[in-house]
């Protein structure tokens, strides 16, 4: 199983390194072959089953308890870097090519860029490389533009630490994120 896994993260690391160049002769042919649809599905698998871990703590709070669980462990220890990769193959293949901005859009591959920009302790780099990857996805088209303009607030993610300053976000009528004080404590169970 291990070098099913590196051959498939050297294959992934390969292809985001070849589509970087941005040529119309590769992109044409990831965008034929669909393999851009193949590489959002597999983001947003990846994204579902493999949670974002925000602290160190919590990634100590879902280390294995028993010998089963610690091969998955591993197992997804060897996909360090392979969402990275995802995303930077997503921004890649969009740069500049407005056709292949709309597929991906249409695809559910813009929304899964913006889910990766927050910190994730178990794939460094990833905000970074999804703030590069959504430059080239809204780069000239109006239609992926106003999806993210037209999106809207949810809920406002707590955080621990937030929580022990005393502090808690909010979400107010208007959709506005604000972070306000409050009794210490107060968040902390959210």
């Amino acid at each position: 199983m291990m070098s099913a896994h590196r051959c498939l993260a050297a294959i992934v690391s390969i292809f985001g390194t070849i589509t970087t160049d941005g040529s119309a002769r590769i992109i044409d042919w990831v965008l034929d072959c669909q393999a851009i649809h193949k590489v959002i599905a597999l983001l947003g698998l990846l994204n579902k089953h493999l949670p974002q871990a925000s602290n160190a703590q919590e990634r100590q709070h879902s280390l294995p308890t028993n010998e089963a669980d610690a091969g998955n462990v591993e197992s997804v220890k060897r996909l360090f870097m392979f969402k990275c990769d995802l995303v930077r193959i997503i921004g890649n293949v969009g740069y500049k090519n407005t056709a292949a901005q709309d597929l991906i859009r249409e695809l559910g591959g813009l929304a899964l860029v913006l889910d990766h920009m927050k910190i994730d302790d178990n794939h460094p780099f990833i905000r970074e490389y999804a703030v590069v990857a959504l430059k080239g996805l809204l780069h000239n088209n109006s239609a992926s533009q106003d999806f993210v303009r037209e999106m809207s607030v949810v809920e406002a993610a707590q955080n621990p630490e937030l929580a022990k300053a005393g502090l808690q976000a909010f979400v107010s009528d208007d959709g506005q994120v604000s972070v306000k004080r409050v009794a210490p404590d107060a968040g902390a169970d959210k």
